[in-house]
């Protein structure tokens, strides 16, 4: 069977995001849109969990596309970028609690590792 026939949709993702079985750091990887349908990332985040430097794409009224960022890796790390929450997984949406960003899907707080307690 091939892999795209091993596509599932899961219900607690958004809409148009389908994802591939496997491990969570395989789905995470390979989750894709679906055809038609757009969910925009609007924040990005390094995928080091020591790190988890967050930047949003919004720059104005405009929403940059991830190629036109000035960094193509996180400026404080050198890791990748994920439009992902690392904890639940979903297109990454960011509330702000005082001065600390939390996933407004899982509300869970978007600290470095050696920050949580």
């Amino acid at each position: 069977m091939s892999e795209i026939s091993e596509v599932i949709k899961r219900p607690n993702l958004p809409d148009c995001f389908y994802e591939w079985p496997g491990s969570i750091e395989a789905r995470a990887h390979k989750t894709i849109p679906a055809k038609g349908d757009s969910c925009l990332e609007e924040f990005l985040i390094c995928e080091n969990p020591e790190c988890r430097f967050l930047t949003s794409l919004r720059q104005g009224d405009k929403l940059l596309r991830r190629e036109d960022l000035i960094f193509s890796v996180c400026p404080n790390c050198d890791h990748e970028w994920s439009g992902l929450c690392p904890f639940c997984m979903r297109i990454l949406k960011v509330t702000w609690q005082g001065k600390v960003p939390w996933c407004s899907l899982c509300n869970t707080a978007l600290l470095p590792e050696a920050h949580v307690e």
